[in-house]
């Protein structure tokens, strides 16, 4: 017997965790990308920090702060992904139903 909320043994739950293991995967694909932006606008603040004026000074100082943002972010997302990923993994080896 079913209840509200919960579907019978084998009805579209696989379906539904390879949907959530796609975007699991996307999500650990963009937070590769965010860290990969990180080393690029590192590579920006140190190219502007060897030049001299202060604009470039600023440019520098920024893209170091938007550097370690964009770092925090795709590392953040990436942590996430894996959880998600071997949440996922937990549910296929027990046969646990899915929540929700």
């Amino acid at each position: 017997m079913t209840g509200i909320g919960h579907r019978a043994a084998g009805t579209g739950q696989d379906d539904d965790r390879a949907r959530m293991r796609k975007l699991a995967r996307r999500s650990l694909a963009l937070g590769r990308r965010w860290m990969l932006r990180s080393a690029l606008l590192l590579v920006i603040a140190f190219v502007a920090f060897r030049r001299d004026g202060s604009l470039m000074f600023s440019i520098g100082v920024t893209a170091v702060l938007l550097a370690v943002l964009s770092f925090s972010l795709g590392q953040s997302m990436r942590r996430s992904a894996r959880a998600s990923l071997d949440k996922l993994d937990l549910m296929e080896k027990t046969g646990a139903p899915q929540a929700g």
